[in-house]
């Protein structure tokens, strides 16, 4: 069985591994979330063998089980000494500090407490058990556009592709002898430029008292606010530095307004043959709305009073037409796009999301803050407009 000096040395062995896990610019947050769950697993396996080597000397020493002790069923009347702060630094911790000084960075013990039980024996030393359930997060739009849009990448800082948009002249008959039709190409070159959607923030040292908190708040809470903008860049950029153009502010998408009176379903078949037989002849694969948009179209009824839709008991895939419906508070309430994800657009990211963080700005050391940063930069291609369709007053 592993000793107690084993498994302590195995849990700051995993800690160091975790911090490693989180820097790797490399991995993605499911992976790098996935490897951490695996780690989380293995250091409460060795506190499992922590506490059961100290129950057995509790147990050898005539003192009772400590899963039957006061401490672990209920609330503990004050005791003079009963928790004391421990003084005690150990000797691979203190020598990872004295490294780390020497090299112009800076070093954190938490020496945890020693609880003792009525007889004064030593019972256990752990750090403050935490009285939170945990981070609660703010809430966050959960579709990311990225995910549905063709991406490639950004060897430099632009992108340049040329759109062939129309033809001068068509192939027709020619009689014997007859002069061939000239063709003369329509290309427009395009040039994008990758630009920045960032933010900053400043955390407490309380938030991140802990590895699962400041992971939490790093993976879900910064990430997720660069999504947001994201979201926002692609459907409603208007192109001006440092803006990209979203889909919402390209020239040459179709458009397709709602006829008073009419039906949205009507609107959105009429909005599907626009597609087909425009210029790019395109079936459209997928639909974005907002959330409060596509729930009245959910909801409208035949004379009957049944809904077109499906029954509201059934589990229904969000779709119209056979075409896959996504749903995002960024656009407009009435607005919807239609359009040819594969054939339309194109984003290009020139860099992920990269996370900066420090305590060395201004007077956050001082006041124990940290300062975390993230950015990422993207510009969005649409090489096809006319296999986009933007439909209104729905």
């Amino acid at each position: 069985m592993s000793t107690i000096k084993t498994a302590r040395a195995a849990i700051s062995e995993l800690s160091t591994k975790a911090s490693q896990i989180v820097d790797n610019k490399s991995l993605t947050n499911v992976e790098k979330k996935r490897q951490l769950d695996r780690i989380e697993a293995d250091i409460k396996e060795q506190n499992a063998i922590i506490a059961l080597h100290t129950q057995a000397k509790m147990m050898m020493a005539g003192a009772d089980s400590f899963n039957g002790s006061a401490a672990a069923n209920g609330p503990v009347l004050a005791r003079r000494g009963a928790v004391v702060p421990s003084f005690e630094i150990p000797d691979e911790a203190l020598y990872d500090g004295f490294k780390s000084l020497k090299g112009g960075g800076g070093a954190r013990f938490e020496l945890g407490v020693i609880t003792k039980d009525s007889a004064q024996s030593i019972v256990t030393e752990q750090q403050i058990p935490p009285q939170l359930i945990g981070l609660v997060e703010r809430r966050f739009e959960p579709q990311r556009l990225l995910d549905l849009f063709p991406t490639a990448p950004m060897a430099g800082p632009s992108i340049e592709f040329i759109t062939h948009s129309a033809n001068s002249q068509a192939a027709t008959a020619v009689a014997m002898g007859g002069t061939y039709p000239e063709n003369v190409l329509t290309t427009t070159q395009t040039t994008l430029v990758a630009q920045k959607l960032a933010v900053q923030t400043v955390v407490l040292d309380e938030l991140l008292a802990d590895f699962p908190s400041f992971r939490d708040y790093i993976s879900v809470e910064i990430t997720r606010q660069i999504q947001d903008a994201e979201n926002n860049a692609l459907l409603n950029g208007n192109g001006t530095a440092p803006q990209i153009r979203g889909l919402l502010n390209t020239s040459g998408v179709l458009t397709r307004a709602a006829a008073y009176g009419t039906n949205d379903l009507d609107t959105l078949n009429a909005a599907i043959a626009d597609l087909r037989s425009g210029s790019q002849f395109v079936e459209p694969d997928l639909f974005i709305i907002h959330p409060s948009t596509w729930a009245s179209i959910r909801t409208i009824k035949d004379s009957y009073g049944h809904y077109l839709l499906g029954n509201p008991a059934d589990e229904i895939v969000p779709q119209l037409w056979g075409v896959p419906v996504a749903l995002t508070t960024q656009i407009a309430v009435g607005t919807g796009i239609l359009l040819n994800t594969s054939l339309a657009v194109t984003a290009f990211v020139r860099s992920g999301v990269t996370l900066e963080m420090s305590n060395q700005s201004g007077t956050d050391f001082q006041t124990g803050s940290v300062r975390v940063r993230a950015e990422e930069r993207l510009t969005l291609g649409v090489q096809r407009p006319a296999a986009v369709n933007i439909i209104t007053g729905l």
